[in-house]
């Protein structure tokens, strides 16, 4: 049991993130494989916060996420003002930790790269299509497959995005 409520697993507390420093180190990783595997760039940077999940849902209550309140928050991008911060929950297995920063990471640049995108499934679906595929470059095929057969809702809104990638290629996405 975490000090925040969480209980985890002992299979998933074997490989979760707690240290900031491990974390910040996995935040890098994954940032610099997005960047080189699908091209997307920062041209302002974003503050990294690993936090605990009271401090991300008073994050997330204090702007605007179009998220439900009842719904769970591994991660969030949020900018306010001049503040760009991806906050991450401590706690989480090493491969959905990473899951998460590269979905995370696409609504960042999203937030550069298309400030005026107001389509929430395109949104989410776009960040869902660059975590699966941040999966793929790791080789983590089976996670990935899970991402196509699970009931998570995210999952139609990134076969929206497969598809336009199956018509027109990663760079058409």
């Amino acid at each position: 049991t975490l000090h925040d409520g969480r209980v985890l697993c002992a299979g998933c507390h074997a490989t979760a993130i707690f240290d900031p420093a491990v974390a910040r180190q996995l935040y890098d990783e994954t940032v610099a494989a997005v960047e080189l595997q699908l091209g997307l760039r920062l041209r302002v940077g974003v503050e990294f916060r690993l936090v605990d999940a009271p401090t991300i849902a008073r994050a997330r209550a204090s702007g605007e996420s179009g998220h439900s309140p009842d719904e769970r928050t591994l991660g969030l991008y949020q900018r306010q003002g001049r503040l760009r911060a991806i906050y991450m929950l401590y706690g989480l297995p090493k491969l959905l930790f990473r899951t998460v920063v590269a979905h995370e990471y696409a609504h960042a640049w999203q937030g550069e790269s298309c400030p005026l995108l107001g389509d929430h499934a395109l949104r989410e679906g776009f960040a869902e299509w660059v975590a699966y595929h941040h999966l793929l470059y790791l080789g983590c095929t089976r996670a990935a497959e899970r991402m196509l057969t699970s009931a998570h809702p995210y999952r139609p809104l990134m076969e929206q995005v497969l598809a336009i990638e199956a018509q027109n290629g990663i760079p058409g996405v």
